[in-house]
């Protein structure tokens, strides 16, 4: 019972190191914008358009990787996307053309990405059924200080060593943590008599959690998974709109460049806060009361950016929108667990994602559009703040269908 237990804590370390070196590293991508603009001459809007493609055929890939997990187990998937993501990397740094950037980034270490949060975050759940908002939380904190840490370990790469050598010294970093931390990642198969989590369970209790499995068929025939998947559009169209628009609306607003910059590292702050809180409070209240919890923060918090014009009043959001965004991301994974069990979770799950990377995509597109045609973000933000309350509405009208066979 022992060894079960380590090795399933292994998994769960393993999914933590494999998010912060992934994430971090993609997210690192801004960083050589500059470079490559000095060095070729390369168009700001063609270079963007490279991050807003592979972040649109991530969600895409997504549910690819949630169908081949299910059938092929994490260890062989994820060994796959860490020689995806770190071979695009190490490709990238002897790059002479935006087309070479286009297929490494933009394709290559895209569909390495579209594996990390379906696979991992499914596979932590199956192995902590009774625990899922926990461990999700603390495995999607690896993304939040990925996404914190390593960009400032690029930056400082490249000042040292020069674009080049920071993509291959971030490549053979990649290449090397994935593909060794997969090498811990195992399928969630009980021993006889065991749990997931190592504890004894009966006859009847195996029966009955097996039953309270819904394959993927049956679940998507479920109005609850469609409404799932119709939140998620709108809290991606949220996040990756404020993402994208918080800094240059706080500049606007009389904040300096390096102010601005800051408010989105307070929110990566509190959004690691909000991944371990609110996932851990999943376990206690429920998924369910879990992100109407998050959905009613990130409300608060988009009602203080229609009044947010000082810096601390962006302070006082970015702390709000930080812990909402945490705290949404954290229970997506173990709400689908708890509403439609877990045979089917990574399909379930890529399809999810899917659905608000398609939200994630548009929202700042239109944010940008929008401004564009009034010189302003009021608008904009009004939008976000109907998209919240929709997204709260269905949230309340979520129940379990584990169970249902029709």
């Amino acid at each position: 019972m022992a060894a079960v237990v380590r090795q399933r804590h292994g998994v769960v370390a393993a999914s933590f190191a494999i998010q912060f070196i992934a994430w971090g590293t993609y997210a690192s991508f801004a960083v050589f914008i500059a470079p490559w603009v000095s060095e070729f001459g390369w168009a700001r809007s063609a270079i963007s358009n490279v991050a807003s493609v592979s972040f649109l055929l991530i969600g895409t890939v997504g549910v690819a990787m949630g169908i081949l997990n299910d059938r092929l187990g994490p260890r062989y998937i994820i060994t796959w996307c860490g020689l995806c993501c770190g071979g695009a990397l190490m490709w990238i740094s002897r790059a002479t053309s935006l087309y070479e950037v286009w297929f490494a980034y933009g394709i290559v270490m895209a569909v390495g990405m579209g594996g990390m949060n379906v696979v991992l975050l499914t596979t932590v759940s199956r192995h902590f059924p009774s625990r899922q908002g926990r461990v999700s939380g603390i495995v999607t904190v690896g993304t939040g200080l990925g996404n914190a840490i390593m960009p400032s370990v690029a930056a400082g790469l490249v000042l040292g060593s020069g674009w080049r050598m920071a993509s291959m010294i971030l490549g053979f970093m990649g290449l090397l943590i994935i593909t060794l931390g997969a090498q811990f990642l195992r399928r969630a198969e009980p021993a006889a008599g065991l749990s997931a989590e190592g504890e004894k369970v009966t006859g009847n209790q195996c029966a009955k959690e097996e039953r309270e499995h819904l394959s993927f068929r049956d679940a998507i025939r479920t109005r609850q998974f469609w409404i799932v998947c119709l939140v998620y559009v709108a809290i991606f169209m949220c996040i990756r709109t404020i993402m994208v628009h918080l800094v240059p609306y706080a500049i606007d607003t009389g904040s300096s460049a390096q102010g601005a910059a800051g408010l989105l590292g307070i929110a990566g702050g509190a959004s690691v806060l909000g991944r371990l809180l609110i996932g851990s409070a999943g376990d206690r209240i429920g998924c369910k009361q879990s992100l109407i919890l998050s959905l009613c923060i990130l409300l608060t918090a988009l009602a203080i950016l229609q009044v947010g014009t000082s810096w601390w009043l962006l302070c006082s959001f970015a702390i709000a929108y930080g812990f909402a965004h945490g705290g949404l991301f954290a229970v997506m994974s173990p709400a689908v667990a708890e509403l439609f069990g877990t045979s089917s979770h990574g399909r379930l799950l890529g399809v999810v994602l899917f659905a608000g990377t398609m939200g994630g995509s548009l929202g700042p597109l239109l944010a940008g559009y929008l401004f564009d045609g009034t010189g302003s973000y009021r608008l904009d933000f009004w939008i976000l703040l109907l998209l919240s309350l929709g997204g709260l509405c269905l949230a309340t009208r979520l129940k379990p269908s584990v169970g249902i066979t029709k």
